[in-house]
């Protein structure tokens, strides 16, 4: 009976351990990082390196346009950080009162490039030669959603070739989907960021560095979302993007760091 009675509290006591082990496995702080799609790679390996420093927190994220995750923010979804590839957005969040106060700043610098399929004999030396008839379709990113597509008008515009090949352009969800299409070789050619080239430099060639003057200039910019619950949590992780060892990998990546 005393053996039967012994089992049972084993039982018992085993069951209590189990019990607590979902508690322990939820004790990690979760962060949602909204970001442009376009520092997805480079983010990740940061990700990494900061999960191993603070093992106590955790990094999700949600990668997409910068103007469409502005959107979703100012809608009500979840958000503790938010990262757009156009300061503009982040002004937006801020001015509408849905980041922290003090929070919203710039944070990298990019480049807009021309690129087409490797396999393609086209090259263009300005963007009037996207005029010819050998440029049946260029992928872009949607302007009303996507820094990178807005950057692209801009530069379309200032070389007074807009109108030419507007019927042209193919309007994508986000950054990342332009240079797919070049990759694939669905289009003739598209824009794109310098550090896209260096996440996917397989199936595509550079053909024209858009010059920095025909377009706003590529300011990435962040906050912290006003509704966070893991404000400290969120705080290291600022602190962590700002050290130099993030700095190094930004940097190898393509991204300009601004001078402070």
């Amino acid at each position: 009976m005393k053996g039967r009675k012994r089992t049972w509290v084993q039982v018992f006591l085993c069951l209590i351990g189990l019990s607590v082990l979902p508690l322990q496995a939820e004790a990690k702080k979760e962060i949602l990082v909204s970001s442009a799609i376009s520092l997805k790679n480079v983010l990740e390996t940061v990700k990494k390196s900061f999960e191993e420093k603070n093992s106590d927190i955790r990094i999700l994220f949600n990668f997409g346009a910068s103007g469409a995750l502005a959107n979703q923010i100012m809608n009500g979804a979840p958000a503790d950080l938010f990262i757009s590839a156009d300061i503009k957005d982040v002004r937006k969040l801020d001015e509408n009162n849905f980041l922290a106060t003090g929070t919203a700043g710039s944070f990298l610098e990019n480049r807009l490039v021309f690129i087409v399929p490797a396999s393609s004999a086209q090259d263009i030396s300005t963007l009037q030669d996207l005029t010819k008839a050998e440029f049946k379709h260029i992928s872009i990113g949607n302007p009303r959603t996507t820094p990178a597509g807005r950057y692209a008008e801009e530069s379309l515009r200032h070389f007074k070739v807009y109108e030419a090949v507007r019927e042209r352009l193919i309007l994508c969800e986000n950054v990342r989907q332009a240079l797919d299409y070049v990759v694939q070789g669905e289009v003739d050619g598209g824009f794109v960021y310098v550090t896209d080239i260096q996440t996917n430099s397989k199936g595509i060639r550079k053909s024209m560095m858009i010059p920095s003057e025909a377009h706003s200039p590529i300011i990435y910019g962040i906050g912290i979302v006003k509704s966070t619950k893991e404000r400290s949590s969120v705080d290291k992780l600022v602190d962590f993007l700002c050290q130099s060892e993030s700095q190094k990998i930004f940097a190898e990546a393509g991204f300009i760091i601004p001078v402070k």
